[in-house]
């Protein structure tokens, strides 16, 4: 697929540039191959309109996604194609959406953030059109700052602190922006993921515990329909 615009700052990709009846099947063409792999459905697909448009920020990317209503799901299936493994903070800029990952729901709204793990299962749904910013992250970086960010599945950022501090930082970033920064982008990247810790507070660099390392098997393998307390491996 061809975006409209491609630089080596900023890529661009719309269902403007495909006919209307093709518009669904290119978006989720385009957020499979450029974003992550998902499953996408839509109440308005005979009138589906959407954007994205992608910037390098160091190690991290920047994707500013507009959309209409969707419903948008990361499967087992989609996992088992990923090669890397990803956690993105999703700020919403216009709509509301709900978010569910691993028992956990967030309600995000307009200038508020969620954390995502890329590797596990999700559930994102608008009814609206949305506008959102999402960072998306490798593991092995973001990993400089949060030993263990698998902790925080659907860890939703609000209200004042340094939730506040971390949200107007993503307000401020913009892909069409990325070339005017007053610092080099990889150290923005940085800085954003030093708020990222520090809203989710000192657990996000303690040491893991017996418990946690329970629990992170206990969700890895919950697909498993032989799984039981009797199973010794």
């Amino acid at each position: 697929m061809r975006p409209r615009l491609e630089t080596e700052s900023h890529r661009s990709w719309s269902t403007e540039e495909v006919e209307q009846r093709r518009a669904l099947s290119y978006w989720i063409d385009t957020v499979c191959d450029r974003f992550l792999a998902l499953e996408i459905d839509s109440t308005v697909r005979d009138r589906f309109r959407a954007r994205l448009e992608q910037a390098e920020l160091g190690s991290a990317t920047i994707n500013s996604l507009d959309a209409d209503a969707q419903r948008v799901r990361r499967t087992q299936a989609n996992l088992a194609r990923s090669h890397e493994q990803v956690f993105i903070v999703l700020q919403l800029r216009q709509g509301v959406v709900r978010f569910r990952q691993l028992g956990q729901e967030a309600i995000v709204r307009a200038g508020e953030s969620v954390f995502i793990d890329g590797a596990q299962p999700y559930e994102l749904e608008s009814v609206q059109m949305t506008r959102a910013l999402a960072l998306r992250m490798p593991e092995p970086w973001l990993k400089h700052w949060i030993p263990h960010p698998e902790r925080f599945p659907a860890r939703l950022f609000s209200g004042g602190g340094w939730n506040s501090a971390l949200n107007a930082a993503l307000a401020n970033i913009d892909v069409d922006a990325c070339d005017t920064l007053a610092l080099p982008r990889d150290a923005v990247a940085e800085n954003i993921a030093s708020l990222l810790a520090l809203a989710m507070g000192r657990q996000a660099t303690t040491e893991i515990t017996l418990v946690d390392e329970l629990v992170s098997t206990l969700r890895s393998r919950l697909e498993e329909a032989e799984l039981s307390p009797d199973r010794k491996s």
